[in-house]
């Protein structure tokens, strides 16, 4: 029984964690209405940079598809309105299958006669055909350097290998595999070369005030806690429609999913009870000291001690198992689902008038994370995730964790 109840805090460790990520940053004058577009992503700079330029305003309100296929005639659209949607000199569309009301019309005779592509066959464009790596990376080239062929190796050779001297493929699905030259380029893949290659200078320099930084932590607290927050702060990844409490069961969920022998009724005990205990914290913003590259926020939390009740409830809850003259007969996921689960509803009527423990003063650090984009770190986030719950957060307990 040691074991599993070693195994069951274990798990809980991660919960705690998982929960305490800080979701967003605040960003100096950027937008991103995109819900599967992440600050982490290696293409989260230029989806912003696409949608504020209006080269691409995704396939929805707040859907980019990142990983969707990207046509030929959405391609060429992306890089003619990157380059300010230059007006075509020529009427005559040789084209069968593009449309004279296609939005995409100017774009493909523009493309023509820069030389960037002439079509798939006679009187053919095919902008329906999703465009693959060497296409995009070809259509590029010829725009930048104004060469219409590769003069070696393959039609594609030297666009590639001017590509990898850009340093443009580095992070993408493609890399350096030229295996994968012909697979369909994703709509991330796409807006990430053209950033590349295309965005303009450094943006203007935004500098953080003690106010932004104190504002910023109190509305992700606040999200976390209340699950609401001040609008006037801008985090990046959070819009209408983003729900603290689903962002933490959807993390408790992850890590509850790679225990195949819990049953979806556990899960949800579970989750709903963390949330619960999440939503009992306390916590207070003092001011913001001036640091290197930022501010730091000094935080006091006063947590509610769910470690040491949920610690109480596995031991009640593995005691009353042991003793079950049906003991024998049950299976190994019988016996986990059973302890969690009962352990899980003692903990949620405890919560209803919950112990606290002593409050704690962390320090988190405002800083920027990224050009431009500045907010609190991953560290910090566990930190506060760990103080929520009554625990504590060092190195050694992520490393574990």
């Amino acid at each position: 029984m040691k074991n599993w109840k070693k195994q069951i805090l274990a798990l809980l460790l991660c919960f705690v964690l998982a929960a305490g990520l800080l979701p967003g940053a605040l960003a100096a004058g950027e937008e991103n209405p995109f819900m599967d577009v992440k600050t982490s992503d290696y293409f989260y700079d230029a989806v912003v940079w696409a949608y504020e330029n209006d080269v691409t305003k995704g396939t929805s309100e707040t859907a980019f598809s990142p990983w969707g296929a990207c046509t030929r005639g959405q391609v060429v659209t992306f890089l003619w309105r990157a380059k300010g949607q230059p007006k075509p000199e020529t009427t005559e569309n040789p084209f069968a299958d593009v449309p004279e009301t296609a939005y995409y019309r100017d774009a493909v005779l523009w493309a023509v006669e820069q030389g960037i592509t002439n079509g798939t066959g006679k009187n053919a464009f095919s902008p329906d055909t999703p465009c693959v790596y060497a296409h995009i990376l070809t259509f590029i080239w010829r725009s930048v350097t104004g060469k219409t062929s590769s003069s070696y190796g393959e039609w594609y050779a030297e666009p590639m290998d001017w590509a990898e001297g850009q340093s443009l493929l580095s992070e993408t699905a493609l890399g350096k595999n030229r295996e994968k030259v012909m697979e369909n380029c994703p709509r991330c893949d796409v807006v990430t070369y053209l950033w590349r290659v295309l965005k303009p200078g450094p943006r203007k320099d935004f500098i953080p005030t003690k106010s932004d930084a104190q504002n910023y932590v109190k509305a992700i607290l606040d999200l976390i806690t209340t699950g609401t927050y001040d609008k006037s702060v801008n985090l990046v990844d959070i819009d209408e429609d983003w729900s603290a409490e689903s962002y933490v069961r959807q993390g408790i969920y992850q890590e509850l999913d790679e225990v195949e022998w819990l049953s979806d009724e556990v899960k949800e005990i579970f989750a709903s009870a963390v949330i619960k205990g999440m939503k009992k914290a306390q916590y207070e913003v003092g001011e913001a000291v001036e640091a290197e590259y930022g501010f730091d926020v000094p935080v006091t939390i006063r947590g509610v001690d769910i470690s040491g009740a949920m610690d109480e409830a596995i031991e009640a809850a593995t005691d009353r198992i042991v003793e079950d003259p049906d003991l024998s007969n049950m299976t190994e996921a019988e016996i986990y689902n059973r302890i969690f689960k009962d352990a899980a509803e003692y903990l949620s009527t405890w919560l209803d008038d919950p112990e606290y423990v002593p409050p704690v003063t962390i320090s988190l650090r405002y800083t920027e994370l990224s050009d431009g984009l500045y907010g609190c770190s991953v560290a910090d986030g566990k930190k506060v995730g760990a103080a929520l719950f009554g625990g504590s957060w060092t190195e050694e307990t992520d490393e574990k964790g």
